[in-house]
C-alpha cells in the first residue's frame, strides 16, 4: 500500500475490512457472507439499486449471496489498496479492482469503497458503498470488440439470470 499523510496503515482498520478482499480473491462465498451483519446493505456502484442481507430470498439464496454469485463467482478478483481512510466505524480505501473473468477478459476498475462496521472492533460489516464508473469500463470493453460487447451480453444475462429484473 502507499503511504501519505492522509493515509492510515491498515492496521488500524477492523479485521472485517481486511478480510472481504481476502476472501473474495479465495471464492470463499460463505466466509465473505459471514463478515457483513444481518442487515448489511451492498450499493455497487452507487446509484443502482442496493442488495440487503436477508432480503429476496431466491433459490436459498438473498440478494447478498446472489451479488457474489453474479460478480464475484468464478472470477479472478484482486484489489490493489493504494490508500485507507478511517474514522471510527467507518473507512474509505483507494483502490484498483482487478478482475480476469471466466472468460479471460480483464477488467481494472478504479473505485473507492466505503466500509461501515458494527462496532469500533469492526464486528461485522453493516454497508458497503463502492463508487466506479461504469460508463468508462462500458466504454472499454465495447473498444475490445467483439470479445468485450461478448462479455457484457455474458455478464448482462448472467445478472438477469441471478438477480431478476
Amino acid at each position: 500500500m502507499n503511504s501519505s499523510p492522509t493515509s492510515t496503515s491498515s492496521s488500524n482498520l477492523p479485521a472485517v475490512i481486511e478480510a472481504s478482499p481476502a476472501r473474495v480473491a479465495a471464492q470463499d462465498k460463505d466466509g465473505w457472507l459471514a463478515l457483513f451483519s444481518p442487515d448489511a446493505k451492498i450499493e455497487d456502484p452507487v446509484g443502482t439499486t442496493p442488495c440487503f442481507r436477508g432480503r429476496g430470498q431466491k433459490n436459498g439464496n438473498d440478494q447478498l449471496g446472489r451479488f457474489f454469485d453474479t460478480f464475484i463467482e468464478g472470477n479472478d478478483v484482486r484489489f490493489e489498496v493504494r490508500g485507507d481512510f478511517v474514522a471510527d466505524k467507518e473507512a474509505m480505501r483507494d483502490v484498483l479492482i482487478h478482475t480476469q473473468l471466466a472468460n479471460g477478459f480483464q477488467i481494472i476498475a478504479p473505485a473507492h469503497i466505503y466500509y461501515r462496521v458494527t462496532a469500533e472492533d469492526g464486528a461485522q460489516i453493516c454497508h458497503l458503498a463502492a463508487t466506479w464508473e461504469l460508463r468508462g469500463l462500458v466504454g472499454k470493453a465495447l473498444r475490445q470488440f467483439p470479445k468485450g460487447l461478448l462479455t457484457l451480453c455474458s455478464l448482462g444475462w448472467r445478472m438477469l439470470r441471478l438477480q431478476g429484473v
